[in-house]
């Protein structure tokens, strides 16, 4: 069978599975009456005669017979090694050849016959198996009818049945006319004939699996079948949601017959669904595998599955294998929720005026991880396998990772709460001496199944080593330097190495001079230059805060003013002014006249001043009277800018200033910022007091230029007589530091410096940038000598709230406190404040009864615009709103608890009716609350991308997209929305510390970071094809490489998704299924549709032009893969992590 009819005529063809063996003629015999003694073995008669010779052509008459040996062939009873039976016989037929007949036109029945005895040499008419009368022999089957010549043939299976099963080596058969005296019944046959049998050997199945191989993921311990238990459904390992599986089996036909498989799942947990799967016909041997895939699966279902191969296609004919083992396995598609907590390091903005831990501290630091595991409602959950946390925003993201890594890679085992589905772990890290201010630690969970948590960033601020000794710089006594500057408030902000810049400002800003005066109306801090190094007076212990107006038109200008500081850096009280000396001295301190220009008494000329600290030498010494006592020793001295020349002013010990003199003539220093590091040149002299030796630091004058951000360095030395040397300030271009960074006025307004911050006594430079964030670089070099600089690090976020209420306020009382003292909350009806555990604070919280609301007047969410609210919020029952703003009809913004189960955060538009965009995209387990339990909750919207993003614990819970602005910009409300300008669904339960910042959260870090491929040990990454910075270079998929600058891919708040300059774009605007991804200019006036992706938080990338989502086609993850629109389906090939935002 084969090239003769394979392909001719019309298929399909359809082939027996089945083969066939041979079983051939080994001796022949002829037996004959009429020579009763002769004998007729094998060969030597080709053509012997059956049936009886009555012709005249005969050597007398009688009788002839024929006999034949046939060798059974072995293989049809040997079993293959490996088989699992030996072969089953479906047919066996005898073929034999008519070579002439003695009457060839007579029909002639011949008779196949069993021979019980053999053929020998020896066999003849006397000696044969079967005697005269065929007493010997038993006829098989019926008789074959012969007309002529021509092939003859016997169904002999049941036979060969009988002599594969007894082993038979040989079986002798005879054939004999039905009768033996009609003459025209002899014929002559060939001496070869042959029994054809066709048989099928039982398949083989072995090595049932499912793929991905279940497992569980605490002790990164895979159980491909089963797990060993008793019973094959006890206790069966896990797959998660990011895998598509599989149903695995290999097999084997012995007797190498194409085989298919059929594959039966069940559904423990629902006993109305199944599923019976084939797999099409294989070839005969699959060692590696026959696989089916088997489609969606339930969350939290446990499902069984067999299997059974096959070669053929119905059960009428050929042979299936034995059932494979049960194999079992359970399905986990949602990953865990978790949040972060630390009592040693509370969260960023906590208020925390007495730290127990400093960065460099050799040990605290205490984090505590809790997680759920939320089961879904007809099934269980996997739990909790472990945590994994990391400061290494570069290592937020990774996937791949194991429980089984150990401590050092960040693993934290979980530990179970009995009775529950939460689980705990903890962790300590302690920030190094050089990374005091805000820090960031990403935590991510992974359950059993192998899912893996979006990180969640935990933000917390590291006070400055608390040993350290600058006294230089400190404006609240604690012997740590503090920056001073104004926020866009007003509020003058101070930040330290001790408390978290994002807590309580300074000083209000109407305690600013002048700030509550009438004649002067809205005057704040920001109206101000502030500078502190030094006191103006003898043994002071803190800075003196020097300010002058800067405001443009102001005749604030002409004064000088020394702002009262109560020692411990709050700059309410009152302010002194500060007399501009009549009298100008020069270099020898030889008092001459004031150069033409110089107005005594008027500092309206003075562009800048710079408390600069003390040229001759600064430091610490003995309070006089009081040796014990430690203060500063010497007397601080301020350099102005007048007319575009540098001026220094000398104190008298009185604590005013003495003497002006002119260090530069050059009209050029308004073209630079004069900043004051302390000592930056190594330059220092000794001082005696009390017999005691000081060593004294001699400052060092920077200056950033206005027109290029270069710094520059100019130092004091001493001259021969000891006086200081005040050459190197003649030139403000002169001086450049090589290896500064490039702080351009565009990006950064204000540069400044108070010295060392980091504690290694090397001077470090601070900045504000345009949105109000702040950064450092940190000095290199040595103690006092400062050769260059650290890489930027970003510090604190200065950006002033809308408003922040603790709701801590005392029993009893009628208006919530708003530490901004902007925006104090008005409460409607009843609303309580009684002691609660919030995080890891105890104090005083807000408890709603469903008949009371908070509103803060002037503290409006515009919601046209960017803005988060945030607030810790327990609901004693399901739906009531907690957070809304009010608008003429309708709330702007809403934030309430579902009866779903879930939180939600919804955005009106239009200022009537029911109109919400919600945060409904990519829904993750950290959504659900819990009636009685504390969730931080942030609802933040991004105007220029749409974005909406609702986080709980920390962790982004789900995402909208908002584009039709209902334009309400109104107060901020706690406890209730409105709805049909009436107020409606009070809320029930507790609220505590609530923020309104009018700017975005957004969900990603905006920093250039791979975006990996989310499922396990995959190791892909987003990837522009060769790096190349091309328009229209594909995007693909590639091995994670974190020195190829194509993988590195920065979100951006806008929406747009950037790498290398460019946008990631889907072709031509398209927005079908298909449409491939590629490299794009980003538009200068914003993202245009097809560049809009949003993050959402089970790890999609939506499009919204297209409601599509970002896909690897066709879930192939070979490298150049390329990247596409698809639809949102939450499969392996559309889950990506990316490194959040703290």
């Amino acid at each position: 069978m084969g090239e003769d009819i394979i392909g001719k005529g019309t298929g399909p063809w359809y082939i027996d599975p089945s083969v066939n063996a041979d079983s051939g003629t080994t001796l022949s015999a002829q037996a004959q009456e009429n020579h009763p003694d002769t004998t007729g073995i094998n060969m030597s008669n080709p053509d012997p005669a059956t049936g009886y010779c009555g012709y005249d052509n005969c050597t007398g008459y009688g009788r002839y017979r024929v006999y034949y040996q046939i060798g059974i062939n072995p293989i049809l009873g040997t079993k293959p090694t490996g088989a699992p039976q030996p072969p089953t016989i479906y047919g066996s037929t005898f073929y034999g050849q008519a070579t002439a007949a003695s009457n060839p036109g007579a029909s002639s029945p011949l008779g196949l016959y069993s021979v019980s005895g053999t053929i020998s040499t020896d066999t003849t008419w006397g000696n044969q198996p079967c005697n005269g009368s065929l007493s010997g022999c038993s006829k098989v089957g019926d008789s074959f009818s012969i007309t002529g010549t021509g092939p003859i043939s016997y169904d002999v299976t049941s036979t060969m049945r009988q002599a594969v099963s007894g082993n038979w080596g040989n079986w002798t058969v005879a054939i004999i006319p039905d009768s033996e005296t009609n003459p025209a019944y002899r014929h002559r046959l060939s001496n070869n004939p042959h029994i054809t049998t066709t048989y099928d050997i039982t398949p083989s199945i072995w090595g049932a699996h499912t793929a991905p191989t279940p497992g569980f993921a605490n002790t990164n311990t895979p159980y491909s079948c089963t797990t060993g238990g008793a019973h094959p459904w006890d206790n069966p390992a896990w797959v998660g949601a990011n895998q598509n599986v599989s149903l695995v089996t290999s097999s084997w036909s012995p007797a190498n017959l194409n085989l298919h498989t059929v594959f039966r799942i069940w559904d423990d947990n629902n006993s109305s669904w199944g599923q019976v799967l084939d797999s099409g016909w294989t070839g005969s041997w699959n060692p590696n595998g026959v696989s089916v895939g088997i489609g969606s699966l339930t969350d939290g279902h446990q499902y069984g599955w067999t299997a059974n191969a096959f070669d053929y296609a119905s059960p009428d004919t050929g042979l299936g294998s034995s059932e494979t083992p049960w194999c079992y396995f359970r399905v986990d598609k949602t990953p865990p929720g978790i949040s972060v907590a630390s009592a040693d390091w509370p969260p960023s903005g906590t208020p925390n005026n007495n730290p127990a831990h400093f960065a460099g501290d050799t040990t605290g630091g205490a984090f505590t991880v809790t997680g759920t595991d939320p089961a879904p409602a007809t099934g269980s959950a996997s739990g909790i396998g472990c945590f994994r946390w990391t400061a290494d925003p570069a290592q937020a993201a990774v996937t791949g990772w194991h429980c089984t890594d150990g401590q050092g890679a960040g693993i934290v085992p979980a530990t179970q709460v009995a009775g529950t589905n939460n689980y705990t772990g903890s962790f300590s890290y302690v920030p190094g001496l050089s990374r005091w201010g805000t820090n960031i630690v990403y935590v991510q969970a992974q359950d059993n199944a192998g899912n893996y948590t979006q990180p969640v960033a935990y933000s917390f601020y590291a006070p400055w080593n608390k040993d350290s000794k600058p006294l230089f710089g400190d404006t609240t006594g604690d012997a740590r330097p503090d920056l001073l500057t104004p926020d866009a408030a007003g509020n003058l902000r101070m930040v330290n190495a001790k408390n978290d810049p994002a807590g309580s400002p300074a000083a209000a800003g109407i305690s600013a001079p002048f700030g509550q005066d009438p004649g002067y109306p809205g005057t704040t801090w920001k109206d101000y230059q502030i500078t502190h190094r030094g006191s103006l007076g003898t043994s002071g212990t803190v800075d003196d805060v020097i300010v002058h107006s800067v405001k443009p038109g102001s005749d604030l200008a002409a004064s000088l003013f020394k702002a009262t500081n109560d020692g411990a850096g709050h700059f309410d009280g009152t302010q002194s002014a500060l007399t501009k000396p009549s009298t100008c001295k020069n270099a020898a301190k030889t008092t001459i006249a004031c150069p033409a220009g110089y107005t005594a008494g008027d500092w309206s000329n003075t562009s800048q001043v710079l408390a600069f600290g003390t040229p001759t030498g600064e430091g610490p010494g003995p309070k006089p009277g009081n040796p014990s006592a430690t203060v500063m020793a010497t007397q601080t001295t301020l350099l102005a800018v007048e007319n575009g020349s540098l001026w220094l002013y000398t104190p008298n010990f009185g604590g005013d200033l003495a003497y002006a003199q002119q260090l530069s003539t050059s009209t050029n220093w308004n073209s630079y910022d004069l900043i004051a590091p302390g000592q930056a040149s190594g330059q220092s002299t000794t001082a005696t007091a009390g017999g005691t030796t000081y060593t004294r630091t001699i400052p060092t004058l920077w200056a950033r230029s206005k027109a290029d951000g270069s710094l520059h360095s100019y130092s004091v030395t001493r001259k021969a007589d000891g006086t200081p040397d005040y050459s190197a300030l003649a030139d403000p271009a002169a001086g450049t530091i090589t290896g500064a960074p490039s702080a351009t006025t565009g990006a950064y307004p204000t540069v400044s410096s108070d010295g060392d911050l980091t504690g290694d006594g090397i001077p470090d430079l601070w900045a504000l940038d345009t949105t109000g964030k702040l950064v450092v670089w940190t000095g290199t070099g040595t103690p006092g000598n400062v050769t260059g600089f650290n890489s930027v690090i970003p510090l604190a976020d200065l950006r002033t709230p809308t408003g922040h209420w603790p709701l801590n306020d005392p029993a009893g009382s009628t208006t919530a406190a708003d530490t901004t003292n902007q925006h104090p909350g008005q409460i409607t009806g009843t609303v309580t404040f009684g002691q609660a555990t919030v995080g890891t604070t105890t104090g005083n919280v807000a408890t709603f009864t469903g008949n009371g609301s908070i509103t803060a007047p002037g503290a409006n969410i515009d919601t046209g615009n960017s803005f988060t609210v945030s607030a810790w919020i327990k609901p004693d029952a399901a739906q009531g709103v907690s957070l809304s703003s009010d608008g003429a009809n309708t709330s702007g913004f809403i934030v309430w608890p579902d009866s779903d189960g879930r939180w939600y955060f919804g955005l009106s538009t239009t200022d009537s009716g029911w109109s919400y965009d919600l945060t409904n995209l990519g829904v993750t387990s950290a959504g659900f609350y819990r009636i009685g339990r504390w969730d931080k909750i942030t609802a933040s919207y991004n105007a220029s991308s749409g974005i909406m993003s609702l986080y709980v614990n920390g962790a982004l819970a789900s995402t909208g997209y908002h584009t039709q602005k209902s334009g309400i910009n109104g107060p901020l409300t706690l406890g209730r929305y409105k709805y049909n300008g009436a107020p409606n669904s009070p809320f029930k339960g507790g609220i505590s510390d609530v923020t309104a910042l009018p700017r975005a959260t957004d969900p990603w870090s905006s920093e250039a970071r791979a975006i990996t491929l989310s499922a396990p040990n995959n190791g892909k990454c987003l990837d522009l094809a060769g790096g190349t910075a091309a328009n229209g270079t594909a995007v693909q998929l590639w091995d994670c490489d974190p020195n190829l600058p194509g993988q590195k891919w920065s979100i951006r708040p806008d929406g747009t998704i950037r790498v290398l300059g460019g946008c990631l774009d889907a072709i031509g605007g398209g927005t079908g299924n298909g449409t491939p991804l590629e490299y794009w200019p980003c538009p200068a006036n914003g993202p245009a549709a097809n560049q809009l992706f949003i993050p959402v938080g089970d790890g999609s990338l939506y499009n919204p032009a297209s409601g599509r989502c970002v896909d690897v086609t066709n879930a192939n993850t070979a490298n150049g893969t390329r990247i596409q629109l698809y639809n949102c389906n939450t499969t392996p090939a559309q889950r990506w992590t990316f490194t959040p935002a703290a």
